[in-house]
């Protein structure tokens, strides 16, 4: 691939055209959302195939979004902890963990440390909405919502109908019983 992302350079004064490849593959290409995805889970594969954060990257992520469910606060840091690890061997920067509970806070009860990781520290109180995967989360109430499209035709037709319920954006399927 590196041989079609090339770009073309002349440097001041020179009169000879230099080409250069990229060494690493430039995020906005085409192709990215899937490189990323199959990157992602090869390193799983190699990393832990039968984690709990293994499932998670493998079949409810969406480029760099990862939704993820647990029955405790103790799975959930184990989550977070091991995600971190099989991402860091990616040299993936994992962040933007969002909980409804205290992250660094319960983190550290259960034997865990995370204080070098700023963005879990800033975002790790609970109470606001946040965006992943298509849908609204609030964290306080523990609710998740859909946006659905905001202009309603004057008179439905079977066109206007189908525009309306395909404008849904669902990633994760979860309206898919309802709507189709």
């Amino acid at each position: 691939d590196r041989l079609f992302v090339g770009f073309l350079w002349i440097f001041p004064g020179e009169t000879r055209i230099r080409m250069f490849e990229y060494i690493g593959h430039p995020f906005g290409l085409a192709d990215s959302p899937a490189i990323a995805v199959a990157t992602s889970r090869k390193h799983v594969v190699e990393a832990a195939p039968d984690s709990l954060a293994a499932k998670a990257i493998t079949w409810n992520s969406i480029i760099d979004d990862i939704l993820f469910s647990s029955d405790s606060v103790s799975e959930a840091v184990e989550f977070i902890v091991e995600t971190k690890r099989i991402m860091r061997l990616a040299h993936w920067q994992t962040h933007k963990y969002r909980a409804n509970f205290d992250i660094a806070g319960e983190a550290a009860r259960h034997g865990y440390e995370l204080q070098d990781d700023e963005e879990i520290l800033a975002q790790s109180t609970a109470g606001h909405v946040v965006s992943t995967l298509g849908l609204k989360w609030d964290t306080h109430d523990d609710v998740f919502s859909l946006n659905t499209p905001p202009a309603v035709p004057v008179k439905w037709t079977k066109r206007s109908l189908l525009a309306y319920v395909h404008g849904v954006y669902d990633p994760s399927g979860w309206v898919a019983p309802v709507i189709a």
